[in-house]
């Protein structure tokens, strides 16, 4: 398989390479252009969670403390009691169907709700509920620093 059979097998819409401050390699597909604007979903939890990463190696994080603690508007929700830790290595076992072909799955009632950018027709199984809070424990980490 080449390396750009491989991006399409793999469902991949848009991948960057730089090396040294310059781009070496891009590539667009699906509804991506060089231009256009991307809603990143899953990543959003990679990043914040690498550099929560960061901040607990620092000292400057305890990730310890369940989401309610950091966050007390999220109430008794289901992740109210899942520690940081949890979230940031998207643990916390909430279930959420992300099934876009099921028009009443979560994944489609978020996506009508937040008006996202239109997806591939093939497309990955994400976390979304679980992105989405990691994505609000930054500014909350950051008010505390």
């Amino acid at each position: 398989m080449t390396w750009e059979d491989s991006l399409w097998a793999n469902c991949t819409d848009e991948m960057l390479i730089s090396h040294a401050g310059a781009v070496v390699y891009a590539c667009y597909s699906g509804c991506l252009e060089k231009d256009g604007k991307h809603a990143i979903g899953s990543m959003t939890t990679s990043i914040t969670g690498r550099l929560g990463k960061i901040l607990v190696a620092e000292g400057v994080l305890d990730d310890t403390p369940t989401v309610a603690d950091v966050i007390p508007e999220i109430g008794d929700s289901a992740f109210a009691t899942d520690t940081v830790r949890e979230v940031m290595d998207m643990t916390t076992g909430v279930q959420s169907s992300e099934d876009y072909s099921d028009p009443h799955a979560d994944i489609r009632v978020y996506s009508r709700a937040a008006s996202p950018l239109p997806k591939p027709v093939r497309w990955y199984r994400l976390r979304e509920a679980t992105s989405k809070r990691a994505s609000l424990l930054v500014p909350s980490v950051k008010s505390g620093i």
